[in-house]
């Protein structure tokens, strides 16, 4: 299975569910919003599997920017564990991760939600 989160109307970014789920709990572990962390864990919990940044509350929505275009690759270089055949990949993975959202907030986001 895979997760997905909605970046822009045109870019989605999916991975397998497992690293979704991971970058949802490291999200709301890293805020200080209640709000968001909660609506994170919901669809963690949930299995939801998806995510559309867009649709996030505006306070939610710039805060979950914030901590994934800080990189989330470093606190999981922290946390995967070295013998883990799919480490790299995953690294990886979250390394574009947050080049799309950091993109995006970039070129279109910061204009549509700044406020």
């Amino acid at each position: 299975m895979a997760g997905m989160v909605a970046i822009s109307d045109h870019v989605d970014w999916t991975a397998a569910t497992w690293l979704f789920d991971w970058i949802m709990d490291e999200v709301g572990a890293a805020t200080d919003d209640p709000g968001l962390a909660a609506a994170l864990r919901e669809i963690v919990d949930n299995n939801i599997g998806f995510l559309s940044i867009q649709d996030l509350l505006p306070t939610h929505r710039a805060e979950f920017i914030r901590i994934s275009k800080g990189g989330l690759s470093a606190s999981a270089n922290l946390q995967f564990r070295q013998d883990y055949p799919g480490r790299a990949q995953a690294l990886r993975c979250l390394d574009e991760f947050s080049s799309q959202v950091a993109q995006w907030w970039l070129e279109d986001g910061s204009r549509r939600y700044a406020g």
